[in-house]
């Protein structure tokens, strides 16, 4: 094997124990938050937040899982690289199989990001319930991300062309490089991202300017937005430098835990607003502090347990 094709095998290789940690830590966290679900969700009203936990929590991590493992089905050591994306592994896994399991990865990151990307806006339609703007906007760009994703998704499908050559042994399907609109995938999440994140932290603003403290329910989502905000944007913006300067193998490193994380973050966050409003429900009162609100407030004077619980059964 040439030095070339030892550093190829050796980035290909750390993508697949990537990939591969990445589908531990969703196992994991499913395992060690199964009572709580069944305890706080299961009971719970059916709603559009409770459907997407569910879609979250079953369908996005099942797609998620199949593509951290299908790619390494196949250890044969006869292999052809399909360019400009990915290599074959002949033997359990087929050039068609490979070609499927490439463009089912668009698919993947369109669902997935359609899915935690309602559950944000969710959130933020509870506390600004009463505000058009605010809430129009929000689901302005949702749906333009969304409407974005599957542009980008059937771009994939129409305008990318496979061709097929020799080259070293690697294990199962590995991207060779990405097309260019890929950067599309992380760009576009982060933009309604920030304003979710922004909306969440202004809300729990407007009581630290006030002097008084927040509620507890609004203490919970505002932590849990930073913490997901935080990972999510290190993750995008380490996608977007590995693509733009990493070698190409390594280009897809950062896509495995960016999904995993927003997968296992997505579903945290309703978990815990929904164990919180059952543990504290006469903690579960929003309300604006007095000396913030105005005759005819942008914000809901009150988001008492039962409203944000409505929400909550909306969000949870």
């Amino acid at each position: 094997m040439a030095e070339s094709d030892q550093e190829v095998a050796g980035q290909a290789w750390a993508v697949a124990w990537v990939a591969a940690a990445c589908a531990t830590c969703i196992v994991y966290d499913h395992l060690i938050t199964f009572g709580e679900e069944c305890n706080h969700i299961w009971p719970a009203r059916m709603t559009l937040a409770r459907v997407l936990f569910f879609v979250n929590r079953y369908v996005v991590e099942g797609m998620l899982l199949f593509a951290f493992i299908g790619k390494d089905a196949s250890v044969h050591s006869s292999k052809k690289l399909i360019r400009p994306k990915i290599a074959v592994g002949f033997g359990n896994l087929s050039t068609s199989f490979c070609t499927f399991y490439l463009r089912w990865l668009s698919v993947n990151l369109t669902v997935q990001n359609a899915v935690v990307q309602g559950i944000l806006v969710l959130r933020v339609w509870a506390l600004y319930r009463g505000n058009k703007p605010v809430i129009g906007f929000a689901f302005f760009l949702y749906f333009g991300v969304c409407a974005t994703l599957v542009g980008l998704t059937v771009t994939d499908y129409l305008a990318e062309s496979v061709d097929v050559d020799k080259v070293v042994a690697l294990p199962g399907c590995y991207a060779d490089s990405l097309p260019s609109m890929l950067a599309g995938y992380w760009i576009t999440p982060l933009a309604i991202e920030s304003y979710l994140f922004i909306m969440v932290s202004a809300r729990a603003f407007v009581y630290w300017k006030a002097g008084e403290s927040a509620p507890t329910i609004l203490n919970l989502m505002a932590r849990d937005s930073m913490i997901y905000f935080a990972i999510i944007l290190a993750l995008l913006l380490g996608n977007l430098l590995m693509f733009l300067l990493g070698p190409p193998f390594l280009s897809s490193l950062l896509v495995n835990p960016l999904s995993a994380a927003s997968c296992i973050l997505g579903s945290r966050m309703l978990l815990n607003l929904r164990i919180a409003i059952d543990l504290h429900p006469s903690r579960s009162e929003l309300e604006i502090p007095r000396n913030t609100r105005h005759g005819s407030s942008e914000y809901p004077r009150h988001l008492h347990a039962p409203d944000i619980v409505d929400e909550s059964d909306s969000l949870s």
